[in-house]
C-alpha cells in the first residue's frame, strides 16, 4: 500500500458551525490604571498569567480566588532570554505548565505594551546600524514587530491547542494634532502592529474609568479605535457600543466577562445584548 508523504498534518476533518466561538480571544485596550486586570480576573478560572509588567497582579492582592491564578511572570529575564524563549515550541514552559493544571480554562497576557517595551532591547541591537533604544529606527521598528508578531502568535497558538480563552491587554496611545488637540487614540503599539494584532482577535474592547464608572466600548467611536465584537449586539443609537461594567473590583461581585461569555455560549454563539444595567446612550 502506497504511503502518503511523511510528518504531514491530519486531513482537516468537518466540523459544525456550532462548534465555532467555543473560546473567546479579546484584546482589551485602555489608559493605566482603568481598570484592565481586575476585568480580566472576571474570566472564566482557572486561568495561567502571563505577566510582563511589573505591576500587573498589584490590584489581585486581595482577590478572593487567587489559588486560581497560575502566573508565569516574565518580568526578571532578560530580552534577550525571551527572544530565545520564543524560538522554542514551549518557551518558558507554559505548555508543561497548563499541563499541570488541567482546570485552567483562561491564558491571560499583561501586558503587549510591556512586552515591546522588552523586547525593543534586542531589536535594535539586532537591526544593528544607528538603531538605538532612543532612536529605533526603521530597521529598529520592523525587528520589535517581527518579535512582537511571533510572540503573540505563539501564545495563541498554545492558548489553542490548550483549549483555552485568550485574552491580552494593551495600553493606550494618544496621537495629537499640529495645532493642539487629541487626532486619535489608540494601541499602545505602532499603527501597523496594532492594526496586525487587531485583526487576530474576534473581541477588541477598549475600556475607560471616568471619576469611577467603568465603561466597555465594543465598536469604534469619535477619534477612538479599533474596537469590534462578535459578542455583543450594538445598537447604532449607543455610540461606540459602550456599556458600563457593574462588577465591583472591591468586593469581587457581580457580572464580568466569565458571565457575559456564559449568556453568548448559552445563546449558541449569536450576539447578545449589551449587559443589562450598563447601557449608556
Amino acid at each position: 500500500m502506497a504511503l502518503g508523504p511523511p510528518n504531514q498534518p491530519p486531513r482537516p476533518q468537518f466540523t459544525p458551525i456550532s462548534a465555532e466561538g467555543a473560546r473567546m480571544s479579546v484584546l482589551l485596550w485602555g489608559g493605566s490604571g482603568c481598570g484592565k486586570t481586575t476585568l480580566c480576573a472576571t474570566a472564566p478560572m482557572e486561568c495561567v498569567w502571563i505577566q510582563f509588567d511589573p505591576n500587573g497582579v498589584n490590584s489581585l492582592t486581595n482577590y478572593p480566588h487567587l489559588e486560581k491564578i497560575h502566573k508565569i511572570d516574565l518580568v526578571p529575564h532578560t530580552p534577550n532570554t525571551l527572544y530565545f524563549e520564543f524560538q522554542n515550541d514551549d518557551p518558558f514552559s507554559i505548555k508543561a505548565k497548563i499541563k499541570q493544571h488541567p482546570a485552567i480554562r483562561t491564558m491571560i497576557v499583561d501586558s503587549a505594551t510591556m512586552m515591546a517595551e522588552k523586547v525593543l532591547e534586542v531589536a535594535v541591537t539586532r537591526a544593528g546600524g544607528t538603531s538605538t533604544f532612543d532612536v529605533p529606527g526603521i530597521n529598529g521598528w520592523a525587528v520589535r514587530n517581527q518579535m512582537m508578531r511571533r510572540m503573540v502568535s505563539k501564545l495563541m497558538q498554545i492558548a489553542a491547542a490548550h483549549d483555552l480563552h485568550f485574552i491580552l491587554t494593551t495600553h493606550e496611545h494618544e496621537t495629537l494634532k499640529e495645532g493642539g488637540g487629541i487626532q486619535s487614540v489608540t494601541l499602545s503599539l505602532s499603527q501597523n502592529l496594532a492594526n496586525e494584532v487587531s485583526l487576530r482577535f474576534s473581541e477588541v474592547w477598549h475600556m475607560e474609568d471616568v471619576d469611577g464608572v467603568r465603561m466597555i466600548y465594543t465598536r469604534p467611536y469619535v477619534n477612538y479605535k479599533p474596537m469590534k465584537t462578535r459578542m455583543f449586539l450594538a445598537p447604532d443609537n449607543v455610540v461606540g457600543g459602550k456599556f458600563r461594567i457593574t462588577y465591583d473590583a472591591d468586593a469581587w461581585t457581580g457580572d464580568g466577562i466569565a458571565e457575559w461569555w456564559q449568556r453568548w455560549m448559552d445563546n449558541k454563539g449569536k450576539k447578545i445584548p449589551l449587559p443589562k444595567g450598563g447601557v449608556q446612550k
